[in-house]
């Protein structure tokens, strides 16, 4: 197949083009469905523990572990435990 002058020059104009600008939803389609299957996780997740379907002794709910969070972040007690983990992880994969 030969490319005679016509044909080059539409394939030059389509190349000098420019895209179509994509919709919103196209340009944020993964962020919002990802963001929504999460905040769907954790309230699924929030309720069963609320509900009593499954118990609390062995999965807490998301309210509980971000309150104890944000109480060790407070009164400085994770620092430690931080500076232990960040230690582990430096020596194994200074090994590795």
């Amino acid at each position: 197949m030969t490319v005679t002058p016509a044909d080059d020059d539409l394939i030059s104009a389509s190349a000098d083009a420019p895209a179509p600008i994509a919709s919103r939803w196209k340009r944020n389609e993964n962020f919002v469905l990802g963001t929504l299957a999460v905040i769907a996780f954790l309230l699924f997740w929030e309720s069963s523990v609320l509900f009593g379907w499954v118990n609390p002794l062995f999965t807490s709910s998301p309210s509980r572990i971000w309150a104890a969070g944000y109480e060790m972040f407070r009164d400085g007690s994770i620092y430690p435990d931080l500076a232990v983990s960040a230690e582990e992880f430096v020596l194994g994969y200074g090994l590795a």
